[in-house]
């Protein structure tokens, strides 16, 4: 499966984008999916992109069990988050799955965020007891690379291997 998109031209900075070569956003069950190609959605200009092999999120109940990917996933906007397997993740279950591509996130300006992890480009940290993501027996093979567009001082970027970054608010795709 290979996904790229070069547009549209897309304004705003409230729109969010939610990409994966499976599904945008995973509320369900995906087992057993390996993902070959790419994964490419990269427009310099305002709103938010997530990004991931298998979905660009996944929310509370999701589950995502022995999954491999081995497209590179690039994700790029204002603020964005890349994941080998899922952009952005509230409350999922994802376990037993490999990354083993290259995991890009850029951001566009000043205030932008980049958030690029091996399994999970970004996720919620669970402070409110019960939208805990968990990331169990997953591996990454390659280090995740998260940047500004142009050599910009004042950008904020996170990678790390099985998540990129983690923060205290929740975005639906409603």
């Amino acid at each position: 499966v290979a996904i790229k998109m070069d547009g549209p031209n897309v304004d705003g900075s409230g729109t969010r984008v939610f990409i994966g070569a499976l599904a945008g956003v995973v509320r369900g069950t995906v087992e057993n999916v390996t993902v070959n190609g790419e994964c490419f959605y990269s427009i310099c200009t305002n709103g938010s992109a997530f990004v991931g092999s298998i979905a660009g999120s996944a929310y509370k109940g999701a589950i995502i069990s022995n999954c491999r990917n081995n497209a590179p996933i690039t994700a790029g906007r204002y603020t964005s988050a890349a994941g080998g397997i899922v952009g952005y993740s509230v409350g999922a279950r994802i376990m037993y799955c490999t990354n083993n591509a290259l995991v890009l996130s850029r951001c566009t300006a000043w205030g932008g965020h980049a958030r690029a992890g091996g399994i999970v480009g970004l996720k919620y940290n669970g402070n409110d007891g019960i939208n805990i993501t968990e990331i169990i027996s997953c591996t990454n093979y390659v280090t995740p690379k998260a940047n500004a567009y142009a050599n910009i001082s004042k950008v904020n970027c996170h990678k790390g291997d099985m998540f990129g970054y983690t923060v205290d608010e929740v975005y639906d795709t409603f």
